[in-house]
């Protein structure tokens, strides 16, 4: 028995955009959008560089000293 082999083709493609006005349309899209992004990565990467590295001090209270409670087995303080 002889097997028959049949060749298949790839199926043609189902869009093909020979005018290239969709690729147009993305470039006329991406252009303003990069350039955007960009502006706003430089602007934040100045902001970086251009801040103090010290952070402001922590308005915490103070403890209170330590005081030995007055008791028997205290000495007793002026």
């Amino acid at each position: 028995m002889a097997e028959s082999r049949q060749v298949e083709s790839a199926p043609a493609p189902v869009f093909v955009d020979q005018s290239g006005l969709r690729s147009r349309h993305l470039r006329r899209f991406g252009w303003p959008v990069s350039v955007v992004g960009a502006i706003l990565a430089a602007a934040m990467g100045g902001s970086l560089i251009g801040m103090q590295s010290d952070a402001p001090a922590m308005e915490i209270p103070p403890k209170p000293s330590y005081l030995p409670a007055k008791g028997p087995l205290s000495p007793s303080w002026p």
